[in-house]
């Protein structure tokens, strides 16, 4: 409905994992075993879906959730796009043990990064203020939003969710157009 091509990546098509049993066990032993090359050949796959729809790579964008919000931003580093958002809660600083930490990538980015945070319910996130003093060392536009007093699930709260998504779609207006 806002003009853009889309396509998702099966990161667990390896594993016959089109059906679980939907345990949070089960999840994750999934989320366990994602690696961090077959992460990037997964979205490699997505972007050249992308390239033969005739989308350039400074055109292309990558948006995560949660887990996704963390493989965003290992993207971001790790390839050449346009524009990523990260948009993740508590534990997404460690992923999962075959991912790389995006506080240890964050400094790498190479393309425009927006991250959206929830705050913790204490006040603060010693994982985010580390993300954020590891992207001042990009030598690209990066900025990281925290919604205060909303815990991981920010998006619970309608102004807020309005206001990511809002966010999320002005990054890439101004990035990817």
């Amino acid at each position: 409905g806002d003009g853009w091509l889309t396509v998702a990546p099966h990161l667990y098509h390896r594993d016959g994992a089109d059906e679980i049993d939907g345990s949070d066990e089960a999840v994750q032993e999934q989320v366990d075993r994602l690696d961090g090359e077959q992460v990037l050949a997964d979205t490699d796959t997505a972007f050249g879906w992308l390239a033969d729809h005739d989308i350039s790579p400074d055109r292309m964008g990558v948006v995560g959730f949660d887990l996704g919000g963390s493989v965003a931003l290992i993207v971001a580093a790790q390839r050449t796009l346009g524009a990523a958002v990260s948009v993740a809660g508590e534990g997404s600083m460690h992923p999962a043990p075959g991912l790389p930490s995006p506080v240890e990538l964050a400094g790498e980015l190479t393309c425009p990064w927006l991250g959206l945070y929830g705050e913790t319910s204490d006040g603060g996130d010693p994982d985010v203020d580390k993300l954020k003093e590891a992207m001042n060392r990009a030598e690209v536009a990066a900025d990281v939003v925290v919604y205060p007093h909303s815990g991981h699930r920010f998006d619970a709260d309608p102004e807020a969710a309005a206001d990511a998504w809002q966010r999320t779609l002005n990054w890439f207006d101004s990035h990817l157009r």
